[in-house]
């Protein structure tokens, strides 16, 4: 069985990942992104802007005071946390298809993962879950059109904190 079969936080810095790659994403592309917010940019070093953002974003809210008890039950260490964050950091960054210098590091790791022998069981399995938050990024475009838009006028409507039972 591998590591992250049997490691609770993993599984949960994947899942977590899953639900704020796009948080404050304003469906935009980089370019775009750079012309409207020029200080964001410079902060992330014109880089992945808006997944370092949703990471920075979702952070901040998974850190603040009023989730003590959820960090205490998901970190029983500091090396549950760092490793919880830098899962968090490589999923997030693996959104971005347009950042060719950061997806041909990941072909590079995904090839070392599976084309070398003695690879740690723990690299290969981020490569996998790097792969596997990239599918699970695009997969929507293969969605029915009525249920795209029943997904995005819910999404709507929790951002705008309207009631979704009307």
């Amino acid at each position: 069985m591998s590591a992250f079969a049997s490691d609770a936080v993993s599984q949960f810095a994947v899942f977590f990942s899953a639900l704020v790659h796009d948080l404050k994403h304003e469906g935009v592309s980089s370019r775009q992104l750079s012309n409207l917010h020029p200080t964001l940019c410079e902060e992330y070093n014109y880089e992945s802007v808006a997944e370092q953002n949703s990471i920075t974003v979702a952070w901040e809210m998974l850190m603040d005071p009023s989730f003590k008890d959820l960090q205490q039950c998901l970190f029983a260490s500091e090396e549950d946390l760092l490793r919880f964050r830098q899962l968090l950091v490589n999923c997030v960054l693996a959104t971005d298809l347009s950042n060719a210098k950061a997806l041909a590091l990941r072909n590079q790791r995904w090839d070392k993962a599976f084309q070398s022998k003695d690879v740690d069981p723990d690299f290969k399995a981020t490569a996998v879950l790097e792969a596997c938050i990239q599918v699970s990024d695009i997969s929507h475009i293969m969605q029915h059109w009525k249920v795209f838009l029943k997904w995005n006028e819910r999404v709507s409507m929790v951002e705008y904190g309207l009631d979704l039972q009307k």
